[in-house]
């Protein structure tokens, strides 16, 4: 009798010492704005899309969505339930797509405030003509104002086009900004900058004729 209460009394300190072991569950509030910088307006009505991904995981599962307001702020709530890393994500239309990764271990109980910003989109038409082909004429172009960084944009790397040129290429940029290349046309003295300012939403054209 004496060892069945023994063995009940050990099985009851296990359960405890298991039990008291569990994690504490921590909910972190992760608030916000988001900003329209073309605009320099409060961006309000856009969809977040706040996702988490698990140590060990390759990806993000959605957590929930959730709506900025009318001044463009956002709020939620999350717990740290194993999740290794959170991200915001918005992909509105015509504008660059937004991405902001955040580590658990970064949040705090205190305020997590996370700001985002984009910027509408516009393109640039550059057309380039040769008027005179010559097979050993050379433009050489490179761009110097515009969007960088981004997977739809042009190359910031020095351009050639050579021999009968009559190409048009397409750059996206940042709406309300200018995009511009330098030039040289090799083994002549035409050379220097061409410019033009991309309108938010548009297509603006620059044409350069050599």
């Amino acid at each position: 009798m004496k060892r069945s209460f023994f063995f009940i009394a050990l099985i009851i300190s296990v359960i405890s010492l298991f039990g008291g072991c569990k994690k504490k569950v921590v909910t972190y509030i992760v608030s916000g704005n988001v900003y329209d910088n073309t605009f320099s307006t409060n961006f309000s009505g856009l969809t977040l899309k706040i996702e988490a991904k698990k140590s060990g995981n390759a990806y993000y599962s959605l957590l929930t969505n959730v709506l900025t307001e009318s001044n463009g702020n956002y709020s939620f709530t999350i717990q740290n339930d194993l999740y290794e890393k959170v991200r915001i994500s918005a992909a509105p239309t015509n504008y660059f797509p937004i991405e902001r990764i955040i580590a658990y271990g970064n949040l705090t109980q205190d305020a997590n405030i996370y700001n985002l910003n984009t910027t509408a989109k516009a393109w640039a038409r550059l057309i380039f003509n040769n008027n005179n082909p010559n097979p050993n004429d050379q433009l050489q172009y490179t761009k110097q104002d515009g969007k960088v960084g981004c997977s739809e944009c042009c190359s910031a790397d020095k351009q050639i086009l050579s021999g009968a040129v009559n190409d048009t290429i397409f750059c996206i940029n940042d709406g309300n900004t200018y995009y511009s290349y330098l030039y040289s046309v090799l083994g002549t003295s035409n050379n220097g900058i061409n410019a033009v300012y991309t309108h938010a939403f548009d297509t603006t054209t620059l044409i350069f004729n050599y």
